[in-house]
Parts: C-alpha cells; sequence; structure tokens
C-alpha cells in the first residue's frame, strides 16, 4: 500500500506543467496538496504520524525518491526565486 500511495503522488506530481522557476515550487505544492486533500488515507500512510520503532522498507526508498524529485529537479534548474524568505502570513492563513 505505501508503494502504491507513493506511485499515486508520483502520478499526480507528474502531471503538473513546468514553465517559469518561480511558479514550479507553486504547482507541484498545490498538486502534492490537493493529492492529499483527494486521498487522505494515502497521505497519511506515507507521510503521517509514524508508528514507534517502525522502519519502512527498503523497497519504499526509490518509490519516496520519485516523489522527491520533482521538487529537486525544479531546484537543480535554477535557484528559486525568495526560497529562503520569509512567507508572508497571508500565504499561512490562505492555506487553510
Amino acid at each position: 500500500m505505501i508503494l502504491e500511495s507513493y506511485q499515486h503522488l508520483d502520478r499526480a506530481l507528474s502531471r503538473v506543467e513546468i514553465s517559469a522557476p518561480a511558479a514550479n515550487w507553486h504547482r507541484l505544492a498545490h498538486a502534492l496538496r490537493a493529492w492529499a486533500r483527494d486521498v487522505p488515507t494515502e497521505f497519511q500512510l506515507i507521510y503521517g504520524t509514524p508508528i514507534c520503532e517502525y522502519t519502512a522498507p527498503a523497497e519504499t526508498i526509490p518509490a519516496a525518491a520519485a516523489v522527491a524529485r520533482h521538487f529537486l529537479d525544479v531546484g537543480a534548474r535554477r535557484p528559486v526565486d525568495a526560497f529562503h524568505a520569509a512567507p508572508p502570513r497571508r500565504m499561512f492563513r490562505a492555506a487553510g
């Protein structure tokens, strides 16, 4: 189930149209959030509170890396403008 959840998220992120560097992180983050809201049980399965002393199976590492790769590739192409700047408070209010 963990592998399937990562694969579902990977597919959702693969559908994001990559264009302007400043918009790419925003688009990917919104796609991840939309996926999490659409399938909260899958999101909780891979990102929820860990079970004490649980270690994820090694075969989940490539699947998790495939999801992270979307964000890493965007950052590797060009620095993301204002990445280290403090986000405006309105962004946090809007995310609720």
